[in-house]
């Protein structure tokens, strides 16, 4: 088992991972530690911040980090619940020349959850 912060716990089966705070599994997000680096100095990097329906806790939201943090090309990523049972967002910085948002949605997708794209500074 992992313990993540705020007490949240997670079960690593194979290649994935079930967030003992809600039961959701995730497909290949915890399988190995590998992630994507970005080389930011010098680099223009774009923000794109996406609508995520589905996460409801914390294990939720980490595991969508994990995942979008394996596309190469992204410089960071943060995931936040949503309010009032509104759907959350994860916010993106990446480098345009090696990844877009199609990637970073895909990331996100893989993870369990349903992205929407609500703004970008560049898109591909």
């Amino acid at each position: 088992m992992i313990q993540w912060k705020a007490g949240i716990t997670a079960i690593i089966v194979g290649t994935g991972a079930i967030c003992a705070g809600c039961g959701v599994g995730t497909e290949d997000v915890a399988g190995d530690a590998a992630m994507a680096s970005v080389a930011t100095e010098g680099v223009e990097l774009a923000t794109a911040r996406f609508a995520v329906e589905g996460m409801t806790c914390g294990g939720c939201a980490l595991a969508t980090e994990i995942s979008v943090k394996r596309v190469e090309g992204v410089s960071s990523v943060t995931a936040d619940l949503g309010e009032d049972g509104g759907p959350g967002s994860a916010t993106v910085e990446y480098d345009p020349a090696r990844t877009g948002t199609e990637a970073i949605a895909a990331a996100i997708r893989k993870a369990g959850f349903t992205p929407s794209l609500e703004e970008s500074e560049a898109q591909r």
